[in-house]
């Protein structure tokens, strides 16, 4: 009689699927750190208590900031991996599905903490989560830019693969 083992949380197969979705969301995140701009735009509009968004809730400012910021560059960057097809590319061993998927899902979970926290009136919660915020989000982003880096260093490695 076969033995049949248990894998807790992600299987060995659905990681490599969800590599790519991981690479997306880990650059998108990560030049959406340094850059801004659905914040810019946001803010262009009279910012969370300007004449758009001051009658309505907190949150939907914050939703359309976070709409705004990583939307549009997920899309292009799922479009730029796409058509030069550059997860392809890169070797098994610069992968770094570990560092990319745990970084992208500790920043979804501040970033879901975070709209949640904006719900409560007064200001107390979202006060609570920006001030414990740094102990997940500087460590996510950190594992995100190795993660990066490594994923870089493998296309660089890999470069005969290239179109003309």
């Amino acid at each position: 009689m076969r033995k049949l083992r248990r894998h807790h949380g992600i299987a060995r197969g659905q990681a490599g699927r969800l590599y790519p979705l991981f690479v997306v969301l880990g650059f998108t995140i990560l030049i959406t750190t340094f850059v801004p701009i659905g914040s810019y735009v946001a803010h262009f509009l009279g910012g969370m208590y300007g004449p758009v968004f001051g009658k309505g809730p907190p949150v939907l400012f914050h939703l359309f900031s976070l709409a705004l910021n990583y939307a549009p560059l997920g899309v292009l960057i799922t479009l730029l991996l796409r058509k030069y097809t550059v997860i392809d590319r890169v070797p098994r061993k610069y992968q770094s599905t570990v560092l990319f998927g745990l970084g992208t899902i500790l920043i979804l979970a501040y970033l879901a903490v975070r709209l949640l926290a904006s719900t409560v009136a007064g200001g107390g919660a979202s006060f609570v989560v920006a001030s414990f915020s740094v102990f997940i989000v500087y460590p996510a982003l950190l594992m995100l830019m190795i993660g990066a880096v490594k994923f870089l260093f493998g296309l660089s490695k890999n470069t005969e693969k290239l179109p003309p």
